[in-house]
């Protein structure tokens, strides 16, 4: 009896264990996915979204993203977050994240907004030459304003329709800008190049003006004639010359002032405007005697010189009030280079041991730089004075020299001439630029200098007519076509 109810006890201990180890190794229930919030509550296709909250799949398969009813691509998953990426076909609607069989359901609602095309311009890049214009269009704006802007207005401005108005030559950066868009358009300055000389027609020669290589006639008569100088003011291109017997200034292209009235031969050879006015220097055959003189606004200002010797006014600069003049005037036996301010001597620049001719002149607010040529044992020799005292000897009187052009830039001081047959360009003294002759005679009339390039005009001969040459640096360009003779005197870089 009592072995059996010992056998009694031990099944009930065994079915008493086995009930407890199934209640304890039974599978605790999943949590359900909950969703927090999510970041940003709005956005394009493609945006990426952050949703934060608890429960979801350790893993991007583990998971499912839903923006309404269009399923995204999840681009990384962890129990707490999922980064997915805004689907095409995405509506405005709550996002939902299915995990371990269970949805959750966001509670604020994602705005899915339009996509903003990207904002462009009809053109990446512009040139342009000083005082052109052109208008940029842009698009991808969706109706809302543009504003527009440029990096350097000195060379380059823009308005508010995004007009880009030429200035001054170099380079500047037009930029569009929409919100938070923008974009760019690299302009380049260049500056126009105004050439004056004459070219034949074949039966004479004919004033004329190059710009950027375009010619423009600016007499009509049977007459030789010849621009001799050439001056710029914003849009405006006055030019100084000759007609026949009769001084002339045109501006743009026109006839604008007959300075003298034809009786007498007669030429003006340098020209300055300094405000509203416009200074002539030249000269006129008066009773048998060249005198030097100045006009204003067609006017005869006043007499240099009195008539009673050959005096030439080859070159005018104005400051305020003050007005230069270099040139020559003979003293009865040879030629006395000189430089007049305010139609007096302000120097005699050679002492008269020798003939010696002033040609161009350029006054830097406080000294007078003026270049010429005189004679020494039989030869030209190409000189350079500031103020009253010689600088400098360009040449060494092997080869005929001479210096017809003087430009001041800063600190430096650019000559154009020729020793010999070749033409030269100086800078404070030293050869700068020594431009190929061909073998045949070329000159080097005028020099003028732009954001420091140095631009030369003058002619070359090929072997049956001139040709009119212009040189940048040391590059050189023909402008006319060498079927006619043609020569250039001046030149401006504007």
């Amino acid at each position: 009896m009592k072995r059996v109810l010992l056998q009694a006890s031990l099944v009930l201990s065994i079915l008493m264990v086995a009930l407890g180890c199934s209640k304890d190794d039974a599978p605790a229930p999943i949590p359900a996915p909950s969703i927090t919030n999510f970041t940003p509550l709005s956005g394009t296709v493609g945006t990426i979204v952050t949703i934060n909250g608890k429960n979801f799949g350790s893993t991007e398969i583990n998971n499912t993203v839903k923006f309404g009813t269009v399923t995204a691509e999840i681009t990384s998953a962890t129990t707490t977050k999922i980064e997915v990426e805004v689907p095409v076909g995405a509506k405005t609607g709550k996002i939902s994240v299915v995990a371990n069989g269970d949805t959750a359901e966001s509670t604020d609602v994602f705005t899915v907004e339009a996509e903003t095309p990207d904002l462009a311009l009809n053109k990446s890049a512009l040139e342009l030459y000083t005082l052109e214009d052109e208008t940029l269009v842009a698009s991808g704006n969706g109706g809302a304003t543009v504003n527009w802007s440029s990096s350097d207005p000195a060379v380059a401005m823009v308005d508010a329709n995004g007009k880009v108005t030429a200035v001054g030559a170099g380079n500047a950066t037009i930029t569009a800008t929409v919100g938070s868009q923008s974009v760019n358009a690299e302009v380049t300055i260049v500056p126009n190049v105004y050439i004056g000389g004459y070219e034949s027609n074949g039966t004479n020669n004919v004033a004329t003006l190059w710009k950027n290589g375009t010619q423009t006639a600016l007499s009509t008569t049977a007459d030789n004639s010849q621009v001799n100088s050439v001056f710029v003011v914003g849009a405006d291109i006055y030019a100084a010359g000759f007609d026949g017997n009769t001084a002339m200034v045109w501006k743009n292209g026109e006839e604008l002032y007959k300075l003298t009235n034809g009786a007498n031969g007669a030429r003006a050879n340098g020209i300055y405007v300094e405000g509203s006015d416009i200074y002539a220097v030249g000269e006129e055959n008066i009773d048998g005697f060249f005198v030097a003189k100045v006009w204003k606004n067609g006017n005869l200002l006043k007499y240099i010189t009195n008539g009673e010797t050959n005096a030439y006014g080859k070159s005018i600069f104005v400051d305020g009030v003050d007005i230069y003049v270099a040139g020559h005037e003979n003293n009865g036996e040879l030629n006395i280079a000189k430089v007049w301010k305010n139609f007096q001597v302000l120097h005699d620049l050679s002492d008269g041991s020798n003939p010696a001719e002033a040609y161009s002149l350029f006054w830097d607010g406080t000294d007078v730089h003026t270049v010429g040529t005189e004679i020494k044992v039989g030869t030209f020799v190409a000189q350079i004075w500031v103020n009253e005292v010689l600088s400098k000897e360009l040449t060494n009187g092997t080869n005929n020299g001479y210096a017809r052009s003087v430009f001041v830039d800063g600190d430096d001081v650019y000559v154009a001439g020729n020793d010999g047959i070749a033409p030269i360009i100086w800078k404070n003294g030293e050869v700068l630029h020594q431009y190929a002759d061909g073998g045949n005679y070329t000159e080097a009339n005028a020099v003028y200098t732009n954001i420091g390039n140095v631009y030369t005009s003058g002619f070359a001969y090929n072997g049956s007519n001139n040709e009119v040459k212009l040189w940048k640096n040391d590059e050189e360009m023909t402008i006319t076509d060498g079927s006619q003779d043609a020569k250039s005197f001046s030149i401006v870089v504007e």
